[in-house]
């Protein structure tokens, strides 16, 4: 978990930025909240904190008295500087006693998770960095646990395996450093002790190899759990080519897409295919999806930043978790869908009211999309795919409609019907009324 430490004298600030943070992205947890920086040196006194989130102006000891203390006497905590003081003495201050970000108010809740994932990752890559830094051993494994287990809940069940050395990497995710193949052995039989539904990968020494690269293989070795996509996939469904997978994206239809990617993944995985491959089908079905031009791409932005971070950052995924998060990410992504498409529908029915309520006016599509505050390319879209006709000829055909009506259930004269329905050159609308029913309005009225 990622520790966190707010620091801020004024009460209501300090519940927002508690409220801003993103916690489950940065897997982070509040280990406390001070009011100025000797509290906060309380608080990591007594609790272990990664991250140090402090405003700079405060009474008492101050955020740069904070800063430069923890610089002193905990360096492996990293900072970050809120402030309404856009001066450079204070932003220099803070950058001298190690700040990691300065961010001003008022604060922008991106910018803060930004700056909070950007130290959340440093504080990942240093704790990898340090492993990967031991010489390289004869075997690494891998353990990634469904259940919450500690480091030193691990070390014990493994404590009398001699040559063995057992590192947290992440949350559930353990690496082992195997001296030699006797110690190997006695892993694998241990393996036991852990309970619950656990992952192994195995990486054995090869020529110049490093400690890097064998770690990522045995995340691979780890990650191609094929049981998940046996379980998943329901083999009765047709196999979905990309033109219908768009067409149920732009309809909300998130059940059946699901079952799409898990037979692609599926297929991919059972040839050998390694992490990368299932990336790539799972890209490419979020670049199918994405026909629907209105939607925020947010939740699948953030999957494919989970896919990338697990290439290049070393953070692990197991196949069931990178397909829970993109099930996940195209089930948001259909539901938004669904309530823009609702939203769509209301617009384009209310359009249809106004025409049909106005049809003696001549009204524009420029007046029409202001009286909607929307653009006038963004309604004439819109109603030409939800209605399959243009504005225009919507409008064409409600007259034409209504003119017939008239012409059969009333006395007007054929100009003032014209003029009922928009035409204030009787003759004009002749024309336009004999190409359009193919008959003339003097065979059906009379006057």
């Amino acid at each position: 978990m990622f520790k966190i430490l707010v620091v801020e004298d004024n009460p209501l600030i300090l519940e927002g930025i508690c409220r801003m943070i993103q916690w489950d992205d940065c897997d982070g947890v509040l280990v406390g909240k001070a009011q100025d920086g000797e509290e906060a040196l309380q608080i990591i006194a007594e609790n272990a904190v990664d991250l140090v989130i402090t405003d700079i102006r405060m009474p008492g000891k101050d955020g740069i008295y904070l800063l430069q203390q923890i610089q002193m006497r905990y360096q492996e905590i990293q900072s970050i500087v809120v402030s309404a003081y856009n001066e450079f003495n204070y932003a220099k201050e803070a950058i001298k006693a190690g700040s990691v970000n300065y961010i001003l108010k008022p604060i922008d809740p991106d910018e803060l998770n930004t700056a909070v994932m950007t130290a959340s990752k440093r504080k990942n890559s240093l704790e990898i960095s340090d492993i990967m830094d031991k010489d390289t051993p004869a075997i690494l494994a891998v353990l990634k646990t469904k259940e919450d287990y500690s480091l030193t809940a691990v070390q014990k069940v493994f404590q009398h395996i001699s040559g063995l050395s057992v590192e947290e990497v992440h949350p559930f995710l353990f690496c082992f450093l195997l001296s030699s193949p006797v110690a190997h052995t006695s892993l694998l039989n241990t393996r036991s002790g852990i309970k619950g539904k656990v992952l192994w990968g195995f990486a054995y020494k090869m020529a110049d190899d490093n400690m890097i690269s064998m770690y990522q293989r045995a995340l691979q070795a780890a990650s191609n759990d094929l049981s998940y996509l046996q379980r998943a996939a329901d083999e009765s469904l047709e196999d979905l080519d990309d033109k219908k997978i768009s067409v149920l994206a732009f309809a909300g239809q998130a059940d059946k897409i699901i079952q799409a990617m898990y037979r692609r993944a599926a297929v991919v995985l059972s040839e050998g295919a390694n992490f990368q491959k299932l990336a790539e089908v799972i890209a490419h079905m979020l670049l199918i999806i994405r026909s629907n031009d209105y939607i925020n791409y947010s939740v699948l932005k953030n999957l494919e930043e989970d896919m990338n971070r697990h290439s290049t950052e070393l953070v692990f995924f197991t196949v069931e978790e990178i397909l829970e998060k993109a099930k996940a990410a195209i089930t948001d992504y259909c539901n938004e869908s669904k309530r823009i498409d609702n939203g769509r529908k209301t617009l384009c029915e209310q359009v249809a009211n106004l025409i049909r309520k106005n049809l003696e006016q001549d009204i524009s599509l420029d007046e029409i999309a202001g009286l909607f505050f929307v653009s006038p390319s963004y309604l004439s879209r819109t109603f030409k795919q939800m209605e399959g006709q243009t504005i225009g000829q919507y409008t064409l055909q409600v007259r034409m409609e209504q003119a017939q009506y008239l012409l059969d259930n009333s006395d007007l004269k054929i100009a003032d019907i014209a003029a009922k329905v928009g035409f204030t050159d009787p003759n004009y609308f002749t024309r336009v009324y004999k190409k359009y029913t193919g008959l003339l309005p003097s065979s059906t009225n009379k006057k």
